[in-house]
């Protein structure tokens, strides 16, 4: 029997149809990419030292775009938009492989940052002609929610810049950083880290996250910033109160978290309405006074910062059906720091 590729060098595929047009769902998201001024926000920021290399950067940049919709991942799969009148229907013109790769190497830090705030720029051009959160029913109750986590991109093999350390389950790759407006799931900042990551970068992402949420949003909105406990670290909350943005950010459970929760009174936990339990655990609730408090600086200027914990208490019944009698039943506690005021269990 013949191979595939033996038989396959009989076969040549011709677009000879004029109505026939591959990847023709590229116009909708290029044409909303042009109406809110993409190409022109990124040839206005990514401009360096090299003007020949970053000429058209803001073409360059949505002929990627147009390759990763197309579903490329390789800057190989940059052909995928040469394929039959793909081009002249999306009215682009054709980047080689090379050029683009040399485009892409010729980025240094400014450039970076000069792509993010073009995003924040198309970003704030598409909020203010309705893609966006409904600004006008955001209050002190119902703030606009902008969560921030960090998610792991495999590679495979340790030659990769910033790849050569494995994670905690033995596996090479990246950790970004990823700032999410809730209601929407729009992305409002991001941060390409090394791999095996743990609090690295944390700090000047909060602050780079606030910065262009406010600028998207403007001073008077209430923002409410939630993350894990990755999180957790003093310069976050510090970043929060100089934005005038509430947090709820999962707490680190070390010893004097652990002595807190257990020094709660008995009087102190509220059931929760078992109606929203979709399991059979038992769930109760209680809020104490807590401070952030972190290192102290050389001044001691950095005071605690007044909050509550939040502790969730999570209990499993015994299981009828067994006859095997336990001790006692296991408790499981999650708890979390806010600034913000109200019934806890909301």
């Amino acid at each position: 029997m013949r191979s595939v590729s033996q038989l396959s060098r009989r076969f040549r595929v011709v677009f000879d149809d004029d109505k026939v047009v591959p990847n023709a769902g590229l116009v909708i998201p290029l044409r909303l990419a042009d109406t809110l001024g993409f190409r022109e926000a990124v040839n206005r920021r990514v401009r360096g030292y090299d003007q020949r290399r970053r000429r058209n950067s803001g073409g360059k940049a949505l002929a990627f775009v147009a390759m990763l919709a197309a579903g490329g991942e390789f800057i190989s799969d940059i052909d995928v938009l040469t394929a039959g009148s793909t081009l002249t229907r999306l009215g682009h013109r054709w980047w080689s492989q090379s050029r683009l790769g040399e485009w892409l190497r010729s980025f240094d830090d400014t450039d970076i940052a000069g792509f993010a705030d073009a995003l924040t720029e198309v970003t704030d051009a598409a909020w203010s002609t309705g893609l966006g959160p409904d600004l006008s029913t955001v209050s002190a109750t119902d703030p606009l929610i902008v969560d921030m986590d960090s998610t792991f991109t495999q590679t495979h093999g340790a030659f990769k810049v910033g790849t050569d350390r494995r994670n905690y389950q033995g596996r090479y790759g990246y950790y970004p950083l990823l700032a999410v407006e809730a209601s929407t799931g729009q992305v409002i900042a991001a941060k390409l880290r090394n791999g095996n990551a743990t609090m690295d970068g944390v700090a000047a992402f909060t602050h780079d996250t606030l910065e262009r949420s406010r600028r998207l949003t403007g001073h008077d909105t209430d923002l409410l910033l939630r993350a894990d406990s990755g999180f957790y670290v003093r310069d976050l909350f510090d970043h929060c109160v100089t934005h005038d943005v509430r947090f709820s950010v999962t707490v680190r459970q070390y010893t004097g978290v652990r002595d807190l929760i257990a020094d709660i009174a008995d009087d102190q936990w509220q059931p929760v309405n078992h109606h929203a339990n979709a399991s059979n655990d038992r769930i109760d609730i209680a809020a104490v006074p807590f401070e952030i408090k972190g290192r102290w600086d050389k001044n001691q200027t950095r005071r605690p910062i007044t909050c509550r914990l939040i502790v969730r208490r999570s209990t499993t019944p015994p299981d009828t059906n067994n006859p095997q009698m336990r001790l006692f039943d296991p408790v499981d506690h999650y708890a979390f720091v806010t600034d913000q005021h109200g019934d806890p269990e909301t």
